[in-house]
């Protein structure tokens, strides 16, 4: 019996010596001898969410439930998930590799995949035109809602099928008599791509909504009617019926309970259609929109931005609404984007001449690299600063505009090709005067550059008994300093910086017979040239 319990005392510790492990295999057998009972508790360090069942060793019983492998409640335990829809992730697919798995999507998990790839900005070539290609082969069985959201996710991403457009353009047709408001409007939205317009089927949508207006007006939800008017801004065609049953459920409507978001895209896109949307529609989204942004504490950008966009075309007198969004810029304007702080600065001085932008001016000004390289956004900022109640100082500006961006301004306005309106000349001016005044820390081949003319237009009104012009904005005094910098370097100047000069002092009688003077003792300045001898036939004609 002793030998007995020896003997099984013996196989039961080989037993668990031997047991299969899951660390890599030694070739020492001292090293498995002393891993092997670590072992076992060191292999289940994988997160258990993860790590995948052993089989015939773990139990795993499918017929129960896993709340533990429930990957949509990764999110609540700080995880995140490996998955969207059940599908790998489109947002980190080209970085973890593998297969999509499109072929297997039906139309409402494409659809959010799809949304999934414009809000993370997926521009994989690849993955669109699988994504594509699914949605070709689910085409014929879709129902209208999904084909329109598919229209219109595709019309924002970098990707452009023509087939896609074709197909999709053809299913928008046929299923055309099942559409509602907002499948149109999404039709609608789509088309503002101009790669997926088609003026026929949109001639027919619009059709079809107003249709709908006349026919069924008082069951269509004002969610729907909101976002339809944010769709039809721009549409060629008469759309009175359209915007008449609109309005209509509009005011009945109870705003209150809509997303602030689509009435605040529906009063931005409504002052477009001034002249054409019922006045006292746009009263009362107004009216919600200023409630709203009453209500909310913090500062949102879009509301500001829509409240102050419909003041300006529609003239509304809200002084508490603008003191509210200056109060709130003044600590919130860092938040604001560079096409919201031109927006700004441009919606500002069209509501009051005085109202101050200071603070969105120097926010925006930090991005002026971008400013010269989009040109709307460069007219947005001008336009907020030339009318505004804050000069162009100097001072200010030489801290943040270099000198030759301000010169370069400069050189366009006074070298413009197109007439300057009357009304715009004094801003104009304005820039001029702040040009001239970096005239003490500019060089000379900087200083020729203010040495140009006005266009004759220009030059006639500011003309006075043969004075330059440039004398009767900036003063007599700083034009003479100017001539004076230039003469004494003249040997240092190019040619087309020479004929500049004397072009500059033909148009001034005292100028031109100092230059000529100047130019008489010293006949070595003037090299052979064309354009030089035609400055100086001019000069001396003065």
């Amino acid at each position: 019996m002793v030998f007995q319990r020896v003997y099984l005392k013996e196989c039961s510790h080989a037993l668990l010596i031997s047991k299969r492990s899951y660390n890599p295999p030694s070739m020492l057998m001292e090293q498995f001898l002393m891993h092997s009972i670590a072992a076992r508790k060191t292999w289940s360090k994988q997160h258990p969410d993860f790590r995948t069942r052993r089989p015939l060793v773990e139990p795993y019983n499918l017929g129960r439930l896993h709340p533990e492998k429930e990957w949509w409640r990764l999110p609540r335990k700080g995880l995140s998930p490996q998955t969207f829809m059940g599908f790998p992730d489109v947002a980190h697919i080209s970085k973890r590799g593998g297969s999509l798995y499109t072929h297997l999507m039906d139309g409402h998990t494409l659809t959010m995949v799809v949304y999934r790839c414009l809000e993370t900005g997926v521009d994989d070539i690849t993955i669109w035109r699988r994504l594509s290609l699914q949605a070709l082969q689910l085409a014929m069985s879709l129902d209208p809602y999904i084909v329109s959201l598919l229209f219109l996710y595709f019309s924002r991403s970098p990707h452009y099928d023509y087939k896609f457009v074709a197909t999709y353009t053809g299913r928008v047709l046929a299923t055309l008599d099942q559409f509602k408001l907002l499948e149109c409007a999404n039709v609608l939205m789509a088309m503002e791509n101009s790669m997926f317009m088609h003026e026929a089927t949109r001639d027919r949508i619009l059709k079809h909504a107003e249709i709908l207006c006349l026919t069924g007006y008082n069951s269509i939800p004002a969610e729907d009617a909101l976002k339809f008017i944010s769709a039809i801004n721009g549409a060629p065609t008469n759309t009175s019926y359209i915007l008449m049953a609109l309005g209509e459920i509009i005011e009945m409507a109870d705003l209150s309970t809509e997303d602030g978001d689509v009435i605040v895209d529906a009063l931005y896109h409504a002052c477009t259609l001034k002249g054409q949307i019922d006045r006292l529609c746009v009263n009362r989204i107004f009216d919600e929109v200023c409630d709203r942004l009453e209500r909310v504490k913090e500062c949102k950008h879009s509301y500001n931005i829509a409240v102050l966009n419909a003041m300006a075309t529609f003239h509304y007198r809200r002084p508490l609404a603008v003191d509210m969004i200056q109060d709130r810029l003044k600590g919130n304007v860092h938040s604001a984007n560079l096409v919201e702080l031109c927006r700004y600065m441009a919606l500002s001085t069209r509501i009051y001449p005085a109202l101050s932008v200071a603070n969105v001016r120097s926010e925006a000004i930090k991005a002026f690299d971008q400013l010269v390289e989009d040109p709307l956004l460069g007219v947005q900022y001008l336009g907020g600063c030339l009318p505004s109640a804050k000069a162009l100082d100097s001072k200010e500006r030489m801290g943040d505009l270099p000198k030759d961006t301000v010169l370069d301004l400069y050189t366009a306005l006074v070298n413009t090709k197109t007439a300057v309106l009357a009304d715009f000349m004094p801003y104009v001016n304005r820039v001029v005067k702040h040009a001239w005044n970096l005239l003490p820390d500019l060089t000379v081949p900087e200083t020729c550059r203010l040495a140009v003319t006005y266009p004759q237009y220009i030059y006639i009104s500011y003309q006075c008994h043969g004075e330059h012009a440039i004398a009767s904005l900036v003063g007599r005094e700083m034009v003479e300093e100017a001539f004076r910098r230039i003469a004494d370097s003249v040997d240092t100047l190019t040619v087309d910086e020479k004929c500049t000069f004397i072009r500059f002092c033909t148009k001034d009688t005292m100028l031109a017979s100092q230059l000529s003077r100047i130019l008489d003792g010293r006949p070595e300045l003037i090299p052979p040239s064309r354009l030089l001898a035609e400055a100086l036939l001019d000069l001396y004609e003065t």
